[in-house]
């Protein structure tokens, strides 16, 4: 029969642990995860290997949320079920379902959620606390939320926050997709084939999967060689203040050489922040000059 040792896919204190005799079923719950019905055999081959689950993790803690019966977690079903599901896997994707996860959950209407990296960091499918704590700051970053950021302890940091007025809008508009995606999904036009060529070519190359860190690098370099001839034209849109900020942002994270003076990119964490940060400015560049000037100038400056 399983002792309670914990809970076996975040290491977190198990509550109400039961095993039911003649069943093999362990069920248990905290508030990371909610409720899980699981395997006493795969529960305990789980709790000897020491590491956590975090994608199962974020599965029952969405079932949790919709308020469904658990799974049964066995070690034949959990495979099966990770071969099938579909999650969230980068950055954006984590933060974009953590920004729909929270508009059907009451911000829509404008509720603030009081979150804590510990406990909540399955609700994204995030890896780790420290994983949950880099989708609210790339949140923040993307004007995309308010709010007060807490620091508990270590890693362990509370949120108290809600939805911009514009992502509610969106949503509203484009309920299947979250904010990035709605990025991606746009046809961006800058009228020169060039340079439209490069974009679609970045984006094919950035989610191409499985995602590596040199597709991703190139499509960032890609996106680098369209914006570097628009320069002053992004003076012009943005002012020149800000666009040389956003040039020395550039600039420093420079994906094409390895000079000691420019920062390294070393992590695919900053990939996504360039990548998406690059396209959203190329996109906004495009879509002024269309409101702007009517047709934009098929040729470089």
């Amino acid at each position: 029969m399983a002792h309670n040792q914990g809970c076996a896919l975040t290491g977190y204190e198990a509550k109400e642990f039961h095993c039911a005799p003649g069943t093999a079923l362990v069920t248990y719950e905290n508030a990371a995860v909610g409720r899980v019905c699981i395997g006493a055999l795969w529960y305990q081959e789980l709790i000897n290997l020491k590491k956590k689950n975090p994608i199962l993790a974020g599965f029952c803690r969405e079932q949790h949320e919709k308020e469904l019966e658990p799974r049964i977690l066995t070690k034949e079903t959990s495979a099966e079920l990770l071969k099938q599901l579909k999650y969230p896997k980068s950055l954006p994707e984590k933060a974009d379902y953590l920004i729909t996860f929270m508009y059907n959950h009451g911000g829509a209407d404008g509720k603030t959620f009081n979150l804590q990296s510990g406990a909540d960091y399955p609700l994204c499918y995030a890896d780790s606390p420290s994983g949950f704590n880099s989708v609210m700051t790339y949140l923040i970053e993307k004007g995309l939320i308010t709010c007060k950021v807490t620091h508990l302890s270590g890693l362990i940091f509370a949120y108290r926050t809600h939805l911009k007025p514009h992502v509610i809008d969106e949503l509203r508009t484009h309920p299947s997709h979250g904010p990035m995606q709605n990025l991606v999904d746009q046809e961006i036009r800058t009228g020169n084939a060039e340079w439209d060529k490069r974009i679609n070519h970045a984006i094919e190359l950035f989610d191409e999967q499985p995602q590596t860190k040199e597709r991703m690098r190139s499509a960032v370099v890609d996106l680098c060689a369209v914006l570097e001839p628009l320069r002053s034209k992004l003076e012009g849109r943005f002012g020149r203040k800000d666009t040389n900020t956003f040039f020395t942002i550039v600039n420093e994270f420079d994906v094409r050489h390895n000079k000691k003076e420019i920062l390294v990119v070393e992590h695919e964490e900053q990939l996504e922040w360039l990548y998406y940060s690059f396209l959203n400015t190329i996109n906004t560049y495009a879509k002024l000059e269309r409101k702007l000037s009517g047709v934009l100038n098929a040729n470089p400056a």
